[in-house]
């Protein structure tokens, strides 16, 4: 989980040690970090994390459990297979392949095994602000064996109502905002529509997941009523938040977009972070794309689709940082944060060359 990642970091340290890594290290945010040596080119970053979101209850898992790693019926099952340690596995061993076959790679190839990307990127974040910036970046994402460019931004976004406390068997003595938080939600599923559209990125979409309110009795009417909104953002900044639901729904409520405090298993701290989360997109036609798309064909026979990923990924963070980023796994989408994840073999083998192509790449090649 994220912020648990120490005995993954260890072990991810130890196969690059053993693959022939020409260095490894590992950062105060508990990233690791490895390093193939090459000429004076520009160095390719391969992103990967090593925290997984929660499995829930074991017994809804088949096949041995969240964790058994069983293979069955030519796939690898467990938590992590496709989100994303599938995909860091097939990283690190591509790094051990340059070494084997005696590839030396234009640019410097750096491995990074990065922390707590499931709860906001502190593990890339960190390494952009502290470590060795890599010219351009992979992000090993799910992506269905395509290629992806972007994908939009995300705003937490609390809002509040508020109302006037009182007994259940009296309400006309109270003012309850539950209902004040029904009328705003039966406008806002209206009011989306009203949403911008990107030409790359597509519709910006806001769904209501959480509703919390201040009381935990049940014959209490709450004072207070909150509801969440998971804004999938495409050209809108947090500014926008507010001014738009004014606009487009009216009615009296408070719009907060929170930050949050972090702590990586090393003991490293952010405080205050936000938790809004910008979008981005590389040009279709960059070097970056052909490169990866190039070695994507030659390990599969098939040339790949270019197109954006539905959810967020650190490639914002790398992007935002001026880093040409793209995405690639053959590990599907769909099999993201679900029961029984898992993915096929055969995937694996074809995503470890194709990394390694890309990874080996020279201006010769």
């Amino acid at each position: 989980m994220p912020g648990e990642e120490k005995a993954m970091a260890r072990l991810v340290a130890r196969e690059m040690t053993d693959l022939g890594y020409d260095s490894v290290e590992q950062d105060r945010a508990g990233n690791v970090v490895g390093t193939i040596r090459g000429g004076g080119g520009p160095v390719l970053m391969l992103n990967g994390h090593m925290d997984h979101v929660s499995p829930g209850e074991d017994k809804a898992w088949r096949r041995g459990g969240p964790f058994s790693g069983a293979i069955d019926g030519g796939r690898l099952w467990g938590r992590g297979a496709t989100d994303m340690k599938g995909a860091l596995a097939m990283m690190v061993y591509a790094g051990g392949a340059l070494k084997r076959c005696g590839v030396i790679p234009d640019g410097d190839v750096v491995v990074a095994a990065v922390v707590m990307e499931e709860t906001g990127g502190l593990g890339t974040r960190f390494l952009l602000r502290k470590g060795r910036r890599p010219d351009l970046c992979v992000i090993g994402e799910p992506t269905d064996g395509q290629v992806r460019i972007g994908h939009r931004g995300r705003m937490a976004v609390w809002v509040t109502f508020r109302g006037k406390a009182g007994h259940a068997s009296m309400p006309r003595l109270a003012r309850n905002p539950n209902y004040a938080a029904a009328r705003f939600l039966a406008k806002l599923e209206k009011a989306v529509a009203k949403l911008p559209v990107h030409a790359l990125l597509g519709p910006s979409t806001i769904a209501p997941t959480l509703v919390q309110v201040d009381a935990t009795s049940s014959n209490v009417i709450p004072g207070v009523t909150k509801v969440f909104l998971d804004w999938r953002t495409t050209v809108e900044c947090p500014a926008d938040a507010g001014r738009w639901l004014k606009k487009n729904i009216g009615g009296f409520f408070e719009v907060d977009l929170p930050s949050k405090d972090y702590r990586s298993w090393t003991g490293y701290e952010e405080r205050g972070v936000s938790t809004t989360q910008a979008g981005f997109e590389t040009e279709r036609g960059h070097a970056l794309v052909h490169r990866v798309s190039a070695a994507v064909r030659a390990s599969t026979g098939r040339s790949p689709r270019v197109g954006i990923w539905k959810f967020a990924t650190d490639g914002r963070l790398t992007s935002a940082a001026g880093i040409p980023t793209v995405g690639y796994s053959p590990a599907e989408e769909a099999g993201c944060h679900v029961t029984d994840e898992s993915v096929e073999v055969k995937k694996l083998r074809s995503g470890l060359e194709a990394y390694a192509r890309m990874a080996a790449f020279t201006q010769e090649s």
